[in-house]
């Protein structure tokens, strides 16, 4: 089990230049057998409230199992669902796979092993509480306002691909240039299509935007 200080990069910043440290300790791989024993140990050193258990490895496998359609995971919490889980509606919606009997039993363990057991992987439960120790705001850019898919260049353009920090007082036209889109910038909107301005402040009640641009032409 390793005990971690986890580090955030802020948008716009270099990574070898400005990381934020996070005072509590992220104990990985609770997933471990000797887990329980690791943890009780480390719960008289460390006060609990600073501690946040996480399996990132299945939380890996369970992204993984979702993005390939063999499960519907709810991230953050302890739930996933197969295809035997759904109705008939989910089913025809979701169109999940059927999973072959080693892959059954991996997600079993994992249930058993981490959800039902720590509530979760915790791997969410550590970003949030880095989030707000620091102090800063997330910003997730968005291609489509409306479902929330970015354009990254890949061939999964996921639903919140991107996410960055900003400190609070960060305009809409200052993460334009963050995002070294100020040349080509000709407005932004954020969920229900409301519009944004330069000069307006993102906070966490718009901090989901999406940039117009203009055609972007190759620079002589």
């Amino acid at each position: 089990m390793y005990v971690t200080p986890l580090l955030l990069k802020p948008l716009g910043s270099p990574l070898s230049t400005t990381l934020f440290h996070f005072p509590s300790k992220v104990l990985n791989k609770i997933d471990h057998p000797d887990a329980d024993k690791n943890i009780t140990k480390l719960f008289k050193k460390y006060d609990e409230s600073r501690i946040v258990l996480t399996s990132a490895l299945s939380e890996l496998f369970l992204k993984k199992m979702h993005k390939a359609q063999y499960i519907r995971y709810h991230e953050g919490t302890d739930k996933f669902d197969a295809l035997e889980d759904l109705s008939e509606e989910e089913q025809a919606a979701l169109q999940l796979k059927e999973m072959d009997e080693k892959t059954k039993k991996r997600l079993e363990k994992i249930q058993d092993l981490v959800l039902f057991r720590f509530g979760g992987t915790g791997v969410q439960d550590a970003i949030k509480r880095a989030v707000d120790l620091v102090g800063m705001i997330p910003v997730f850019p968005v291609k489509n306002i409306n479902n929330f898919t970015s354009d990254t260049g890949t061939r999964n353009n996921g639903v919140f691909r991107d996410c960055g920090l900003v400190k609070p007082g960060t305009t809409v036209g200052d993460l334009a240039h963050m995002l070294d889109l100020g040349k080509y910038h000709i407005g932004a909107e954020t969920i229900g299509s409301v519009q944004l301005g330069e000069s307006d402040v993102i906070t966490m009640e718009n901090n989901i935007i999406s940039f117009k641009l203009s055609k972007i032409e190759d620079d002589d």
